[in-house]
């Protein structure tokens, strides 16, 4: 998630044009431009969270320490509410950075129509992934 991110962040031209004449396009870079940075750093914090606790978590069941394991776990709980919330917004600003991104990339009648689809596949999914999300934070956190 956090690649696709950042290849999209970087290969989407991100410059402000004349207001006069491009505001549609302006306003689209913007939001294209602040979904990627919270994606992105919201997918770096969830990975960089998730990477410590597995690390740590992982050392210390090698080691035979069970009871620290298990009071690392329990200390770390409010770090992983965290990092599963910064996850789920990575994951919407990535689908709402993608959304954007087709929009900027088209011209004409063209930009409506793949970018209402692109929005409609999003929502789609955000829908079906949706129900995983509630379920599981009704029974991990």
């Amino acid at each position: 998630m956090l690649n696709t991110a950042l290849t999209m962040f970087c290969s989407v031209p991100k410059k402000i044009q004349d207001p006069t004449t491009h505001k549609q396009e302006n306003a689209a870079t913007i939001l294209f431009a602040t979904l990627s940075i919270i994606c992105i750093l919201s997918g770096l914090t969830t990975t960089i969270i998730y990477s410590l606790i597995d690390l740590y978590s992982k050392t210390a069941l090698g080691m035979g320490s069970d009871a620290e394991f298990t009071a690392f776990f329990l200390i770390t709980e409010g770090v992983r509410k965290i990092g599963y919330r910064t996850m789920i917004t990575s994951l919407v600003c990535l689908n709402g950075s993608f959304v954007v991104s087709v929009f900027l990339y088209f011209e004409g009648r063209m930009r409506y129509a793949a970018s209402g689809a692109a929005l409609v596949m999003a929502v789609g999914g955000f829908v079906t992934w949706r129900s995983v999300i509630s379920h599981a934070s009704l029974f991990l956190f």
